[in-house]
């Protein structure tokens, strides 16, 4: 027996069992959108924006998963039952997957919001806590005395191989590749000819 199911697209239907499944799994993280579709964040405006805001909190996940502060404790309480968020960024439930398909004035404003005061509460606490400062990177190109994070991702970019931070801007101008693993090569073929 088919329902009918009311949406702003016009009406679908849906037997009993599959909304009984549906409403079951709604809020579980089964989806890993990077192996059922990876192009979606490439095609995507907001599903890319989501994934690059997951991926940060990701990153400040880290720094707090290691700090004896208790802020993770706090951040998986505004998590609101979504800590999949700190394990994977390509995870999603058909929750979320809803939220963002909906239409952009609602899924922007609503998931935006959501994510951006959980990185702005997780960050500002990285930033102030003594234990997490001292995880952060000084620039290996520039050795300016500043401190970067590397979830920082509008002001520094990551090495791929090694995972060094660098500024955004120093990165631009060395266009040589990373300079710690170019250290490294250097430090091989030495090792290799001794």
């Amino acid at each position: 027996m088919a329902l009918e199911s009311q949406d702003r697209h016009g009406s679908r239907a849906i037997c009993r069992q599959d909304l009984k499944f549906l409403t079951q799994i709604w809020a579980q993280p089964l989806i890993n959108l990077q192996m059922v579709n990876a192009s979606l964040y490439e095609h995507v405006e907001r599903m890319h924006l989501i994934r690059r805001s997951w991926e940060q909190l990701k990153l400040l996940g880290d720094y707090l998963g290691l700090c004896r502060s208790g802020a993770l404790k706090e951040l998986c309480k505004r998590l609101n039952h979504r800590d999949y968020l700190l394990e994977s960024p390509h995870r999603f439930s058909v929750a979320d997957l809803q939220q963002f398909t909906s239409p952009p004035q609602m899924a922007n404003g609503v998931h935006k919001g959501f994510l951006k005061t959980l990185i702005k509460f997780a960050s500002q606490h990285v930033y102030h806590c003594d234990l997490c400062t001292q995880r952060s990177f000084i620039c290996q190109i520039c050795q300016q005395h500043d401190i970067i994070f590397p979830f920082e991702f509008d002001t520094t970019v990551r090495c791929a191989e090694c995972k060094t931070i660098f500024h955004q801007s120093c990165q631009a101008v060395v266009k040589k590749g990373c300079p710690h693993c170019a250290r490294q090569r250097k430090y091989q073929e030495q090792n290799v000819f001794t």
